[in-house]
């Protein structure tokens, strides 16, 4: 038999800048009836491709193969808002300025093994595959908010701190075998079977900052959690042939899925 390796990695750096400005005014007898931000932001992205596989020969009828393919993607972003309230006479009221530290780091990979072999010579084939992933992810979003007044005075009573985190993790296998039969020289027959397995969970917990406590606090309010399982089974049949210049087909499949989420 013959061996076949291969093997691929690939870098990415990706630095990004951002500047925003929005104003909006309200109807009404309002104090502060205009709303005057800007923003700007920068990101670091960077991202890590690992693929690794194999193929082997059996004979001149079926060869195997596996592979492996990783990837690793850290990231953050720094955003800086700006946020004043100003009177009917333009005037500045208020003042808040927000720094965002958003940090995210993620991490998944596939693996999987393949088949193929020629049954006879008359050119039936069978195709089996199965892969397996995973894909996780951290993210933390840290936001420190200060009050100032109209002469640009902090008022630290009304200084606020907040975490979130929002980590998701999913996976998937999915096994698939295929059948060809050509059927004399002008018609072929396929079919298959398809399975495919799949798990997500989202998390989202939100932590308000207890300057008394000094420590963040879990708020239960906007904190919640999800998991969603789904599994699919699927069947399938076609028929290709000619008659004359003119070539059909006709199918059939039938799909079973069921599902699960809380």
């Amino acid at each position: 038999g013959n061996w076949n390796f291969f093997t691929n990695y690939n870098y990415q750096y990706r630095q990004t800048y951002f500047l925003g400005e929005t104003l909006r005014n309200l109807r009404g007898d309002m104090v502060s009836p205009t709303l005057d931000q800007d923003f700007n932001s920068i990101d670091y992205r960077t991202s890590h491709l690992l693929r690794l596989g194999i193929d082997y020969s059996i004979n001149n009828r079926g060869t195997v193969g596996a592979f492996i393919n990783a990837n690793y993607r850290p990231g953050v972003r720094n955003r800086t808002y700006d946020i004043r309230h100003l009177n009917a006479a333009a005037s500045l009221d208020s003042m808040f300025v927000r720094d965002l530290r958003d940090e995210n780091e993620s991490f998944n990979y596939e693996a999987g093994i393949n088949f193929a072999y020629d049954l006879d010579t008359t050119g039936q084939k069978i195709f089996a595959t199965f892969t397996y992933s995973e894909d996780e992810r951290e993210r933390f979003e840290f936001i420190d908010q200060i009050f100032l007044s109209d002469l640009l005075i902090e008022d630290p009573t009304k200084a606020e701190r907040e975490l979130f985190e929002r980590p998701w993790y999913n996976r998937q296998a999915i096994a698939q075998i295929d059948y060809e039969n050509p059927v004399g020289s002008k018609s072929k027959l396929e079919a298959g079977y398809r399975g495919t397995f799949s798990f997500r969970n989202r998390l989202q917990r939100f932590n308000e900052f207890d300057f008394e406590l000094n420590d963040y606090v879990l708020n239960d309010f906007f904190s919640n959690e999800f998991d969603f399982t789904e599994n699919i089974h699927a069947l399938y049949a076609i028929w290709q042939s000619k008659a004359g210049k003119l070539g059909y087909q006709a199918g059939l499949r039938a799909e079973y899925t069921g599902t699960l989420g809380y």
